[in-house]
């Protein structure tokens, strides 16, 4: 975005920042922080650190006013006037915004494998956060129990389940992958069983997938 400084111009917003910043002067004396606003790469990160920071006083004249009761009658005056200005940085938000969907991706295919009875082993390669504790946690959740040991199955059988395997190359995220698989089967593999078979089929191993190589990093839940 060419400006990601988007003004909002909402006059209730506009009259709870204006009070907000009147019950700061009165509680913490007459000192703002100033940011530098100029600088539209400004990151959350960066404000963080106090590294955009700049501790000025706040002229007198304005903290008489703003400490002085009478100051709700003159409050739209001070909104209209333009003293009292929001802006929304896009492009932050956008960031964030991106991050928070990941996570919640992250942690719905989370629960998919914990409801589909996936091994810790399989969890924790996908899940880098996984612990057991909150496996354990989020199985009694879901009254979900831990899976059995994994099925061998017969050679007729992987060669079924490497076929549908195949048949799901259209999904770039592997943890997806394999959860298209369970769902195929309709419970009748748990994914522990699913994941032994694929992972160590002869020359057929679901992690040796060109598909699957960019989704292969676990992620954090």
């Amino acid at each position: 975005m060419s400006d990601p400084l988007v003004p909002l111009s909402y006059t209730p917003l506009q009259h709870m920042t204006l009070l907000l910043l009147v019950a700061t002067v009165t509680r913490n004396g007459a000192c703002w922080t100033a940011l530098n606003t100029k600088d539209s790469k400004v990151s959350c990160e960066t404000l963080k650190k106090g590294g955009c920071d700049l501790t000025i006083d706040v002229p007198p004249v304005v903290a008489r006013v703003l400490g002085n009761p009478r100051l709700t009658q003159q409050i739209d005056d001070l909104i209209t006037s333009g003293a009292i200005r929001l802006f929304l940085d896009a492009d932050i938000l956008v960031r964030r915004c991106e991050l928070i969907e990941r996570q919640w991706r992250d942690e719905s295919l989370f629960a998919g494998f914990v409801r589909a009875q996936a091994s810790l082993p399989m969890i924790r390669r996908f899940f880098r956060t996984a612990t057991r504790s909150k496996v354990t946690q989020l199985r009694r959740q879901l009254a979900v129990t831990a899976p059995a040991k994994p099925r061998v199955l017969t050679g007729r059988e992987l060669d079924a389940m490497l076929e549908t395997w195949r048949a799901c190359a259209g999904t770039p995220d592997i943890r997806e992958r394999y959860l298209s698989v369970h769902d195929y089967y309709d419970g009748r593999y748990t994914l522990a069983t699913i994941f032994s078979a694929l992972d160590t089929g002869p020359e057929q191993r679901a992690s040796d997938c060109p598909s699957s190589t960019t989704s292969k990093e676990p992620c954090d839940v």
